[in-house]
C-alpha cells in the first residue's frame, strides 16, 4: 500500500513540500529530514501543571464516589488513575465532531445536520457566527512554509467579514479544547506570518475558532494586540525544538545515553 503524500509548491515553485497525513509530518523535496511543524514547535510549551491538576481531580472524584458504597479495592485504584484517559477521549468527541462538520461546510461539502443535540447546537452556533459576521471564507487547509525560519504548517482558514466590508483579511485556527491557551495564539500567528512572508498578505487580527471539547459549543476570539510578541514567542519555541532535535541526535534523549 503506497504512502499517501500531499504536495504543495511555494515561492514560485522553487520549493516543494511533501505532507504525510498518516504521520502528520512534512518534508522538503530532496531532503531526508523532516521539517518542524508549527504545532510541534509550540509543543515545547509546558502544559503539565494544568493536566496534572485535572488528572488528580478526576482520580479524587472517582474514588470518592466508590467510598460512598464500599471499601476501595486495588482494581478501583487502577481505574481511578486511568480516568483522565477515558474522560479525554470521551470529552474530545463532541468538539471534534463539530470541528469536522465546520470544515466540511467550509469546503462546500454540504454536510447533513448533526443528529447529536450538542454537536448540532455547536454547528448552529458556528453558522450563526458566519451569518452575523457575514463571513466569507477565502481559503481552507492551506499549507504554509517560511523559507526564512524553515518551519511549516497548515492554516485552517483565511476569511473576511462583511461587518468590515470584506476589506480586512483574517487568519483563523480551529481548536477543540476547554479553553484558549498561549500556544494556540502563537500557532495562528505563525501560520499567518509564514503566509505573509511568501505572498505579502496584510492581515488583520488573527482568530481562534474554538469548539468546546465537552459540549461542542462554538466560540470565536479575536487577538488584536501583541502580535509581534506572540510571533517572537513562537520563534523561541521553534529554536528550542531545533536545539532539542540536535541534542537527541548528538547525545540521545538523555545525556547519559552517549558519552
Amino acid at each position: 500500500m503506497a504512502t499517501e503524500v500531499i504536495r504543495s509548491k511555494h515561492y514560485n515553485d522553487e520549493i516543494e513540500i511533501k505532507f504525510y497525513p498518516n504521520s502528520h509530518r512534512y518534508q522538503k523535496e530532496g531532503e531526508k529530514t523532516f521539517l518542524i511543524g508549527v504545532t510541534t514547535a509550540t509543543g515545547m510549551v509546558d502544559k503539565s501543571r494544568p493536566l496534572l491538576i485535572w488528572s488528580s481531580r478526576l482520580t479524587e472524584e472517582y474514588l470518592t464516589k466508590i467510598l460512598n458504597f464500599k471499601p476501595i479495592e486495588p482494581e478501583d485504584i487502577a481505574i481511578a488513575v486511568n480516568q483522565y484517559n477515558e474522560k479525554r477521549d470521551e470529552a474530545a468527541d463532541k468538539g471534534t465532531q463539530v470541528h469536522r462538520w465546520a470544515e466540511a461546510y467550509i469546503q462546500g461539502e454540504n454536510p447533513d445536520t448533526p443528529e447529536d443535540e450538542q454537536v448540532r447546537n455547536g454547528a448552529l452556533a458556528f453558522l450563526k457566527w458566519v451569518d452575523e459576521k457575514q463571513v466569507k471564507f477565502l481559503s481552507s487547509e492551506k499549507m504554509v512554509y517560511s523559507k526564512k525560519h524553515n518551519y511549516v504548517g497548515t492554516m485552517d482558514v483565511i476569511f473576511t467579514m462583511g461587518t468590515e466590508d470584506h476589506k480586512i483579511i483574517h487568519a483563523g485556527d480551529f481548536k477543540t479544547s476547554s479553553s484558549i491557551y498561549l500556544e494556540h495564539v502563537m500557532q495562528v500567528v505563525a501560520y499567518q506570518e509564514a503566509e505573509r512572508e511568501e505572498f505579502g498578505t496584510e492581515y488583520g487580527s488573527p482568530y481562534i475558532l474554538r469548539f468546546d471539547k465537552d459540549t461542542g459549543e462554538f466560540h470565536s476570539k479575536e487577538f488584536a494586540d501583541n502580535i509581534e510578541e506572540y510571533f517572537e514567542g513562537f520563534l523561541a519555541c521553534l529554536k528550542l525544538k531545533e536545539l532539542s532535535k540536535f541534542w537527541e541526535k548528538t547525545h540521545g534523549y538523555y545525556s547519559s545515553n552517549k558519552k
